[in-house]
């Protein structure tokens, strides 16, 4: 999806300290410096950043500086893989969970890649290719069927959300012409897109398309934890005057979308589960039935699938978004309440 932009592939980060969002940059600072070690909620292990990989960033938040990037690797300045490739991929510090007592992992994942895509260690990787099945939120074949279910069926943009409204939208930056043709709650995740795009992340680079293509090579079974149709009627089933709301809120205060982004890259580069705790409850915060419909709502739908998955007690790795293993709601928690015990892979 591309917006209307200047044409340069140069982008300014900046987080200035008068800036009001969804964090402060002290927040920010506290909570991703590499100089400022603390204990992890419910872990007890230090904080260890991602092997340097992520140390701009840091900077970055501590002194303010505006920084310059043509592509979001050069910003992580850090130890890079092949990862079986031939491409340079980012190393991170993997969010990674192993079910005590069994072959069975958890990835979490980032839906938006650099260029060369994620290297999440060896440990990770083996696991991943040990696994002899594979879950992904929804399947490829799944995926492809999105674009027609978020297809406008009746009426106009325009009419359905008013002259001011549109007049706003269209003048936004992060307007595509593509908006006109679909459906309005995914007019508001088109938006969310476009600030992952903007510094050269894309989803053809995010974990789960390098990763499934693995699993395709390897000869894995891949399977969904649910349909497409299931994820976007959840999605259109959200009021009208919540998406309106949230999409309101997402034009006049275009900062909370980029803030959210800047604390997930950085916080999943550097495999920060309190990054992610932090990121969801913000979430909650801000768009509640967005992200009851994303998250909570799809977790509970895959929790019997998860709980099958650990009884078959199957060499297996199931992956999805790094949201859904933070707070104290997501799967974690859930497999914690179920008796399944699990361990950071590495700690």
């Amino acid at each position: 999806m591309t917006g209307r932009n200047d044409g340069s592939t140069r982008r300014l980060w900046t987080i200035a300290s008068s800036r009001k969002g969804i964090t402060t940059e002290s927040e920010l600072g506290h909570l991703l410096s590499p100089k400022r070690e603390r204990k992890e909620k419910n872990s007890g292990q230090r904080f260890a950043h991602g092997g340097g990989c992520a140390d701009s960033f840091s900077g970055w938040l501590q002194s303010k500086q505006v920084m310059r990037c043509e592509r979001i690797n050069m910003a992580f300045a850090g130890p890079q893989s092949t990862d079986g490739n031939d491409r340079p991929a980012t190393q991170v510090r993997p969010l990674c969970w192993k079910v005590r007592g069994l072959p069975i992992h958890f990835l979490a994942s980032m839906h938006f890649g650099p260029q060369g895509g994620f290297f999440h260690g060896a440990a990770a990787m083996e696991a991943f290719d040990g696994a002899d099945e594979v879950h992904f939120e929804i399947t490829r074949n799944d995926l492809d069927l999105v674009p027609g279910l978020a297809r406008r069926e009746a009426g106009s943009l325009r009419e359905e959300l008013g002259p001011e409204l549109y007049s706003r939208l269209v003048g936004d930056p992060r307007y595509d012409q593509s908006f006109e043709g679909i459906k309005l709650p995914f007019v508001v995740t088109g938006l969310a897109t476009h600030v992952y795009t903007e510094i050269g992340l894309s989803h053809q680079c995010g974990v789960e398309n390098v990763l499934y293509a693995r699993a395709g090579n390897n000869g894995q079974e891949i399977h969904g934890l649910e349909a497409a149709t299931d994820q976007v009627r959840s999605l259109i089933s959200i009021g009208m005057d919540r998406v309106t709301g949230g999409l309101r809120n997402m034009l006049e205060r275009p900062e909370l979308v980029t803030e959210m982004r800047d604390l997930l890259v950085m916080g999943y580069v550097q495999g920060d589960q309190d990054a992610m705790n932090l990121a969801r409850a913000k979430m909650y915060e801000l768009y509640p039935d967005v992200a009851d419909c994303l998250l909570t709502a799809r977790e509970a739908r895959w929790l019997p699938k998860l709980e099958a998955i650990v009884r078959s007690g199957r060499p297996t790795m199931v992956i999805v978004g790094a949201l859904h293993f933070a707070g104290e709601d997501g799967i974690l928690a859930a497999l914690k309440q179920h008796d399944v015990v699990v361990d950071r892979l590495g700690e």
